[in-house]
């Protein structure tokens, strides 16, 4: 089965969060939008969501957000 393009926007945000410590800071582990995330991208490929989210965020370097500018 392939991926919806939904799927699709679920893997790029998740990828955003992983390789820009600012995003993951501000939509990192803890948060609604990190919860939301990890659960449908584990539920679209059949994950274990526990384990696919801490393996996930081990992945993660997140850093403060000093300034919007």
């Amino acid at each position: 089965m392939s991926a919806t393009k939904a799927d699709m926007a679920v893997w790029q945000v998740l990828k955003a969060i992983r390789d820009d410590g600012r995003k993951a800071y501000l939509m990192g582990l803890g948060t609604q939008t990190f919860t939301l995330l990890t659960e449908a991208y584990a539920e679209a490929n059949g994950l274990d969501v526990e384990k696919f989210r801490d393996e996930f965020w081990a992945q993660c370097s997140p850093e403060r957000v000093k300034s919007a500018a």
